[in-house]
């Protein structure tokens, strides 16, 4: 990863970036801006959640630099090279030259980055916390908190035990003492490394194919590195295994074509010696000169080349690194890739040049490794070896460090993969009583509060899901069914039912009147998905007029599962008949029904008063009730509420009618939360509602509401 711009220098050390950190950035600052920050702190503006994630994506990327730093810093403590530290799409790099000579090296320096991520996690969130107890702002608390949690992310990323990640690399540490090879290890923490980079490419696919979201993307792109890398270490560890036992000696060229210094460019590029090669040596006064690379001369431009001599572009043999006949060859090798731009070496014996070696010879070196014997075995060097058959003295990487490689990936998977469900638990508690205000007849101030306990809904991952399925007050459902289920009201809709309902049950006259029943929703697999869609409205059914959504639903309601229904639906600027057979529905009640949610179009409530609400509008179904609960407890002339925290959930129709949209097991758990001292609930969701310290009252209507409210003081 080459580096674009430099940033700066620390400690000697360069820190620059690839063009594409630059997308990194603005991906990460875009998805806390639009999305994570304004949920968890909802109180504040747009310009200030942008401004907190900009700071916390630099916070974010300074943590990722202090990490590489930590390597950077420890590599040279162990006495090798550090190039640079280059930040790009997925985090930083640090150029480390050459190779750890022990697995305790190995281990200091994988651990550091991963140690230092840690200290950074607990210092910025002791920051924040201090940062509360002094009431510092909420902005600063929640920067430092979520680039608490970032780096805590980083490091148990990192902390993964597959190649080329830093627990690959401790993995590696601990199987190369426990070997006492290091090839062998690494090909070990590589296989690792190939399975977490599978895993995390299907997993992105899968979220991908799911909508899970634009993270899919970033889990595709990184699978594709990680498996791309280790891959690399795969090949390199072969590699250094098949050349494991040689020599420089064993690999040179001892009589690899000799070039005089004075022979012209034009022929040494038109009539190489044979057999070609990248360099040969080159010769005067009968002595070796240097070494001219083929490629150098190449270079030459055609015109020139007649009246220039080899001389003129060889590498001078002072120039040249010099290494002993008896270096082993893969030491040779990394000696010329530790940044040497010359890829030449002169072998010496007892003082005396005994031959050439060039990255040819170490290929040919490690095609006669790979070919399978003469006896026909067909067995080479690395031939059938396995995973438990990796390490030269025959211990291989025993089977607990395949369990927890297989148990990491799976955890990882199960982490990371979002499945097609989600999981609905209590939300916020939303008091109502200072929406309603209610003039033109005679009311009593509500000495108390009406609360409408919400649910919250999330997709989580695999995992997540099957945290929620054991603990209580949560329920996984598919991700159709959830939809349905909270886009199943209109807030004015089911206020001004709750305001003809308050109306009737306290003896004044009201009614309500609409224009037919918009389906707002269709739940995928029920009976009515493939015949009716979201914004048809249903004008009669089986020759009755349907005015009212209350009207259908108690119509569909009261004929046993299984009836044919025929009804007349305006779509569009038609009218059509279809036929439609009602079941057995979950939602939004363990009812007969048709699997769609409806609303009244064109609702208009004829009052005796004028009521307002102040807006607060969206706290979602099944609000009707505690609506209907505080407008009654106006026109009541009795203290209904008597100073207490009164929770509902549900709907209500004009007649008064309690519905509930579905289990109201999360709402209850609210309702507790809030210290709520009462709970109405339609009838059937009596039993899914009781908590401790939480008297419920199930009632099939507002009247019997209201009754349970005056009993219970």
């Amino acid at each position: 990863m080459e580096t674009t711009f430099r940033l700066l220098r620390v400690r000697g050390i360069p820190v620059g970036a690839h063009w594409t950190w630059a997308v990194a950035f603005v991906v990460v600052a875009g998805t806390l801006a639009r999305s994570v920050l304004p949920s968890a702190y909802p109180g504040l503006g747009t310009g200030t959640h942008l401004l907190m994630a900009v700071a916390t994506a630099g916070l974010l990327f300074g943590s990722v630099v202090l990490h590489e730093l930590a390597h950077a810093v420890a590599a040279r403590r162990e006495g090798m090279p550090v190039e640079g530290i280059t930040l790009w799409l997925l985090g930083g790099v640090s150029d480390v030259g050459g190779r750890a000579r022990s697995p305790g090296q190995e281990l200091r320096v994988a651990a550091s980055g991963p140690a230092v991520s840690l200290l950074l996690a607990a210092l910025l969130a002791a920051a924040s916390a201090g940062s509360e107890r002094l009431g510092g702002p909420e902005s600063i608390r929640g920067v430092l908190a979520y680039a608490a949690g970032l780096n805590l992310l980083v490091a148990a990323f990192n902390l993964i035990p597959a190649l080329p990640l830093d627990g690959g690399r401790i993995l590696r540490a601990w199987l190369w003492h426990r070997q006492r090879d290091q090839s062998a290890a690494t090909r070990s923490g590589a296989r690792a490394g190939q399975a977490f980079g599978v895993t995390l490419l299907v997993v992105g696919v899968l979220n991908l194919w799911g909508g899970a979201g634009p993270m899919s993307v970033w889990l595709v792109v990184l699978g594709a590195f990680v498996v791309r890398a280790a891959s690399s270490e795969l090949a390199d560890a072969r590699t250094r295994h098949r050349l494991g036992r040689l020599t420089a000696a064993d690999v040179m060229a001892s009589d690899p074509g000799v070039v005089l210094h004075d022979t012209p460019v034009a022929r040494l590029v038109e009539h190489p010696p044979a057999p070609e090669r990248s360099g040969y040596p080159v010769l005067g006064g009968g002595r070796l000169l240097g070494v001219v690379a083929l490629a150098s001369a190449r270079r030459v431009p055609s015109a020139d080349r007649a009246g220039r001599s080899v001389q003129d572009v060889m590498t001078p043999l002072d120039d040249l690194p010099m290494v002993d006949a008896g270096d082993p060859v893969l030491a040779v090798v990394d000696r010329l890739n530790g940044g040497n731009p010359i890829w030449h070496a002169v072998v010496v014996a007892d003082g005396c040049v005994v031959g050439i070696l060039d990255e040819d010879d170490v290929a040919r070196a490690l095609e006669r490794a790979s070919t399978p014997p003469a006896d026909g075995t067909g067995r080479g060097p690395d031939a059938g070896r396995g995973p438990a058959d990796d390490g030269v003295d025959g211990r291989g990487p025993g089977v607990l460090a395949w369990i927890v490689v297989a148990a990491v990936c799976l955890v990882a998977g199960a982490a990371l993969y979002r499945p097609p469900y989600v999981v609905v638990g209590p939300g916020p508690v939303v008091d109502v009583t200072g929406d309603v205000s209610v003039s033109g007849v005679p009311v009593t101030p509500v000495n108390g509060r009406y609360l409408v306990p919400t649910v919250e809904l999330h997709r989580p991952s695999a995992l997540g899901a099957l945290v929620a399925v054991v603990r209580d007050g949560q329920r996984v459902v598919p991700v159709a069914d959830a939809e349905y289920h909270l886009r199943g009201e209109v807030a004015g809709t089911d206020r001004a039912l709750a305001a003809v309902a308050a109306a009737r049950a306290q003896g004044l006259p009201a009614t309500v009147a609409g224009t037919g029943a918009r389906v707002v929703a269709v739940r995928s697999g029920s009976p009515a998905d493939g015949v009716l869609r979201p914004g048809d409205v249903v004008l009669a059914a089986d020759g009755r007029p349907v005015t009212l959504a209350g009207t259908l639903a108690d119509l569909v309601r009261r004929r046993p599962a299984g009836t044919r229904l025929r009804l007349w639906v305006e779509r569009g600027d038609r009218v059509r008949e279809l036929t439609v057979t009602s079941g057995n529905e979950p939602w939004p009640s363990e009812a007969v029904g048709l699997g769609i949610t409806v609303e009244t179009r064109d609702i208009t409530a004829e009052l005796p008063f004028e009521v307002r609400f102040s807006g607060q509008g969206g706290v979602g179904p099944g609000a009707g009730l505690a609506y209907a609960l505080a407008i009654a407890d106006l026109l009541s002339p009795r203290d209904l509420a008597a100073g207490r925290t009164i929770a509902a959930a549900g709907t209500v129709e004009a007649d008064g009618t309690i519905r509930t949209l579905g289990s109201t097991a999360p709402e209850a758990d609210a309702a507790v939360r809030a210290r709520a001292s009462i709970f109405v609930v339609a009838p059937d969701q009596d039993d899914a509602a009781r908590r401790d310290r939480l008297q419920v009252a199930g009632v099939e209507n507002l009247a019997r509401a209201l009754e349970a409210l005056s009993t219970t003081v």
